[in-house]
């Protein structure tokens, strides 16, 4: 197994005794392993042999060995996004002003369709995956001037919406269905936050709520 230890009924039968036994006592039920260990320790030292089919620092080196550029490529991306977050003295942070020139670039139909689908290109290289969902962790700015590394919420403007927006009219106009398939999970996944997060739905607009 690649993502879960197999626990075996033994083991979580005397697992269980031992969280009865401490919560009789009014203890807090706490275990403990070692990286290199198969095995289970209660608050109370009491060992529990074989509770897990393998230790916990050979799945971890079996995980990091099957990782792929890709992911490094990823990873690489979230640890720039969260040191970009780190304002220090955020009211006393200067934002950089711009001045309009004339574009020397003329954005040509063919120049504007190789960026969309270098956009499109890129979501789907940071798509977070699993069963039918796909999400992504982003950059949000909040309160008019922090910026902090989250999942993509239900905006328009900064969310999971606009992202489906963006890939479904790619994949229409380029005729991909790898763009158009990556909208339609975006949108499952939107809809599964709706459902689940009704009561906090509060407000409805044009970019948020």
């Amino acid at each position: 197994m690649d993502h879960h230890q197999i626990i075996r009924p033994h083991a979580l039968a005397q697992v269980i005794s031992a969280e009865r036994e401490e919560l009789q006592q009014g203890d807090m039920p706490i275990f403990r392993t070692r990286p290199g260990s198969r095995d289970l320790w209660s608050s109370t030292n009491e060992r529990i042999t074989d509770f897990f089919d393998e230790p916990s620092m050979a799945l971890v080196k079996r995980r990091v060995q099957q990782l792929s550029d890709e992911d490094l490529s990823q990873q690489l991306w979230f640890i720039r996004a969260s040191l970009a977050t780190l304002a220090k003295e955020p009211d006393r942070v200067r934002w950089p002003s711009y001045r309009l020139t004339e574009s020397q670039t003329v954005a040509t139909p063919e120049r504007l369709m190789t960026a969309a689908r270098a956009v499109g290109d890129r979501l789907a290289a940071l798509a977070l995956r699993d069963a039918g969902d796909v999400s992504w962790i982003g950059l949000i700015h909040t309160h008019e001037r922090y910026w902090s590394i989250t999942p993509l919420g239900m905006d328009l403007y900064d969310g999971l919406p606009g992202v489906a927006l963006f890939l479904a009219y790619l994949g229409a106009i380029t005729q991909e269905e790898r763009y158009a398939v990556l909208a339609h999970d975006t949108l499952t996944t939107l809809r599964r936050q709706v459902e689940r997060c009704q009561s906090f739905i509060t407000a409805i607009c044009g970019f948020t709520g």
